[in-house]
């Protein structure tokens, strides 16, 4: 599928999930030109960790393959998170880091609490890697042990 067609594909759905402030213009999401909002990205977030696929892709610490040229490969996940989750009785069902520079360092993450609440954070703009995964702790800590 061209890239053209991939991203009316996905526009249309955006319309069809009812997403009125959200707008891709490229496939990899690395153009200033996509837009949207934090409610709508943990909207997003929400409906695609629901897939099988997604959410284990999403949790995937690393991954290997060998190339058509027989060199072997090794990815390794940007979600530090993966890495220190489960805490406290929270685990982690998924996320997505993000990084261009006019959004800055970005993160989407689903937990999942001892008592069985879930809670989606978002956190656009932070200035560094460590920044994005210590406010989404924050965050989390605030949803599952803030006492009223």
């Amino acid at each position: 599928m061209a890239e053209e067609e991939f991203v009316l594909k996905v526009n249309n759905k955006i319309k069809e999930l009812g997403f009125k402030n959200t707008r891709i213009v490229d496939a990899v999401g690395l153009k200033d030109a996509n837009i949207s909002t934090a409610r709508e990205i943990a909207e997003f977030a929400n409906i695609a960790l629901a897939a099988d696929e997604i959410n284990r892709a999403s949790l995937t610490k690393k991954y290997e393959f060998t190339t058509e040229q027989g060199k072997k490969k090794i990815i390794m996940a940007t979600n530090e998170l993966l890495n220190i989750f489960p805490v406290g009785g929270v685990n982690i069902l998924g996320g997505k880091t993000g990084f261009i520079n006019s959004s800055g360092y970005c993160l989407v993450s689903k937990f999942k609490g001892a008592d069985g609440r879930t809670v989606v954070t978002v956190v656009l703009g932070a200035g560094s890697e460590a920044d994005r995964f210590g406010l989404t702790r924050k965050l989390v800590d605030l949803y599952y042990n803030n006492k009223p």
